[in-house]
């Protein structure tokens, strides 16, 4: 009730969402009697009504069917991946999702969000500061998918030359990449 009309209409929108994805589910009358799906439902409508755009709801979506169909009996690691997400920047998604698709790089989509580098001469001071400035945030961004063990540097002892790379200095962790499939990226 305390929801104002805007975030309703969110949590309408994500639980239509939501009931088309369970719909093709086997089991699904067994689906709200899991142990931890209540919680997964609270939760998951929380980050809905919080949504800026709409494919962030589609994510969350994507992230609840998953997990009931591939966790069912332990739906805690559900939520666990919900609580990843949703302390994650839709930037930060886009910088994820981009490490996560290695064609990426050569298609040049990363452009818009990762900074490029580029030979700045003294007369473009402005010019330089705002690359210095989009090369800050990017390097928060990455810092952040770093401390959420979704990123990890590739010269990282544990490194595992199987995952994704887009550039020479990141790849995406076992943790990354599960993200990704739970949210269908």
């Amino acid at each position: 009730s305390c929801l104002q009309k805007k975030e309703i209409d969110k949590v309408f929108n994500y639980m239509h969402l939501l009931e088309s994805r369970l719909s093709f589910l086997e089991n699904k009358e067994n689906i709200p009697t899991l142990t931890g799906f209540q919680d997964l439902i609270v939760e998951s409508c929380r980050q809905a009504s919080e949504a800026i755009h709409e494919k962030r709801q589609e994510y969350l979506a994507s992230i609840v069917t998953n997990g009931i169909s591939r966790d069912s009996e332990d739906l805690s690691r559900v939520m666990q991946l919900l609580e990843t997400f949703k302390s994650l920047k839709d930037t930060e998604l886009e910088i994820l999702k981009m490490y996560g698709d290695p064609s990426a790089e050569s298609a040049g989509l990363n452009s818009d969000i990762r900074p490029q580098p580029a030979s700045i001469s003294s007369e473009h001071d402005g010019f330089e500061k705002e690359v210095t400035h989009t090369g800050a945030l990017y390097a928060q961004y990455i810092d952040h998918l770093k401390q959420l063990d979704l990123l990890q540097n590739k010269g990282d002892s544990l490194y595992d030359s199987s995952v994704h790379s887009m550039n020479e200095e990141y790849v995406l962790t076992r943790s990354g990449e599960n993200l990704l499939m739970y949210m269908g990226a």
